[in-house]
């Protein structure tokens, strides 16, 4: 009588399994693509908010991974496997972005800043550019109307002086024997810092065509050291060659490049393109010698200023949005965005982008405006050290107000920092060790190829914070590309990628 009820049991349990195992589905059940995306977005999830990642979680998985390796050990690899019958949001949806060639650093290696520099009358605006590091190790900087040049551990020179006015803009050369120097009063000057003597002056064009002076903005180099340009606050681009300096009718060219005032400008390392961005959201790639337009991308609504090259390969052009807290990468050879990352924090601003010419590692200067935990300051500044958009290698942060300014040493080896403090911070970029040693190759891992692998995608946040964000009247996109993010389209400027 005892085991008639267990017997029953067991017949009814047999019963029920006639129509499948209850651990192992039906294929028809079986969401392939949905457990792939699920397993994507769970390994990255805590990897995409570079503001709150653990640099060193990175380093000990690294870690473990040699250790297995050099014990011979095997991963256990789990079948285990879930399913779902319902695909993913449109929005995470994976997306393949791409890897940079980058020589990414073995560990942690900033520390502490090593010099601290006051800089009075310091303006930290975002459309002017006071603050250059040339190949001769000094440090150009333009306050108010004196421009000083420092060399580290000597006195700061004072090289010139205005009454009227002040200095906009500073630029060294390639070779860091010429420094050009722009003030608010549509004058461009050249000096040789060697003998300290000014060598050519001459005015912006536009003012020949509008009642009030420009400022002059921005200035940038060709790599040949033949000719450069200047920006000013109304949008024009003047391009002057150095070997005719006097002859200004015959041998300048201005182009009205933007709508509003002109941030940043910078050369390809190949001296192939021209980059330009400001107060319009649009960056610009104009074509050597003649400033050709090539290229206008237009993915922000916003002004931008933070455009860096990557200094190994000239295609490749990160684009910061500064309200959107965007980081875009795109290869203007063949006019598509490789990788994209959003900041998390809604209160984050993104106020410069660099790559170092050492390691290939991409530099972003983050402004967040809410107070840390358990802090009473207003915000603070958090430079992140990143191998890819979305993993972080080093991090510094400090209370140093909005940090436009990211200046390499000419070895690379030092990074300066300059906020709305009126301070200026050396940091060892590769340790303080790395100062003392020749070969700098040991704190780095070996050169990583480019590779692209998949990412979950993610909305830009809110832009409309901003009280000088301008409007743009974009035009409607084709049909066939409602749903695409940017489209290129085809106009007088050349090839325009909205």
């Amino acid at each position: 009588m005892l085991m008639q009820p267990f017997t029953l049991r067991q017949e009814q349990s047999v019963a029920q399994c006639q129509n499948g195992d209850r651990f192992i589905p039906h294929r028809c059940q079986f969401n392939r693509q949905g457990f792939h995306c699920t397993k994507i977005l769970a390994e990255t999830l805590e990897e995409e908010d570079i503001l709150k990642q653990d640099i060193s979680r990175v380093y000990v998985e690294e870690y473990g991974k040699h250790l297995q390796s050099a014990l011979n050990l095997k991963h256990a690899h789990p079948r285990l496997l879930s399913f779902c019958c319902t695909s993913l949001p449109e929005e995470n949806q994976p997306k393949e972005v791409c890897q940079w060639p980058v020589r990414c650093r073995r560990r942690p290696l900033i520390k502490q800043p090593h010099q601290i520099l006051d800089l009075p009358n310091f303006k930290a605006e975002f459309f002017l550019n006071l603050l250059d590091w040339g190949p001769s190790n000094y440090l150009a900087a333009a306050l108010h109307n004196c421009v000083y040049l420092y060399e580290t551990g000597d006195d700061p020179i004072e090289l010139t002086a205005i009454t009227n006015g002040y200095y906009s803009a500073v630029k060294w050369d390639f070779k860091g024997e010429k420094l050009i120097i722009g003030t608010n009063s549509s004058l461009i000057e050249v000096w040789n810092t060697q003998n300290r003597k000014l060598v050519a002056h001459t005015t912006c064009n536009c003012i020949a065509s509008l009642a009030s002076k420009c400022i002059i903005n921005a200035l940038a180099w060709h790599p040949s050291n033949k000719t450069f340009v200047s920006a000013c606050s109304n949008g024009t681009l003047l391009l002057i060659p150095l070997s005719s300096f006097q002859l200004q009718s015959e041998q300048t060219s201005i182009v009205q490049a933007h709508q509003g005032q002109i941030s940043s400008l910078r050369c390809s390392p190949d001296g192939r393109f021209l980059a330009s961005s400001g107060e319009d959201s649009a960056v610009r790639l104009w074509l050597w010698p003649d400033l050709t337009p090539g290229v206008e991308i237009i993915i922000f609504d916003e002004p931008v200023r933070a455009i860096a090259w990557h200094p190994w390969k000239p295609s490749y052009l990160a684009i910061g949005g500064s309200i959107s807290g965007a980081i875009s990468l795109w290869n203007v050879n063949k006019h598509t965005e490789e990788a994209e990352y959003i900041l998390f924090d809604s209160s984050a601003l993104l106020c410069g982008l660099e790559w170092s010419p050492v390691t290939g590692e991409l530099v972003a200067s983050i402004w967040i405006s809410d107070p840390a935990e358990g802090g009473e300051q207003l915000g603070r500044s958090v430079i992140v050290v990143l191998r890819t958009l979305n993993e972080v290698v080093d991090r510094m942060e400090c209370c140093a107000g909005q940090i436009y300014y990211l200046l390499w040493s000419p070895d690379g080896k030092e990074i300066a920092t300059v906020g709305s403090d009126e301070t200026l911070r050396i940091w060892y970029f590769l340790g303080p060790s790395s100062a003392r040693e020749k070969d700098i190759w040991r704190f780095l891992k070996p050169l990583a190829p480019a590779t692209s692998r998949l990412l979950p995608c993610r909305k830009r946040k809110n832009q409309n914070v901003s009280p000088y964000t301008p409007k743009i009247s974009r035009r409607s996109l084709n049909s066939s590309m409602e749903e695409a993010r940017y489209s290129i389209h085809h106009h007088s400027f050349g090839c325009i990628i909205r």
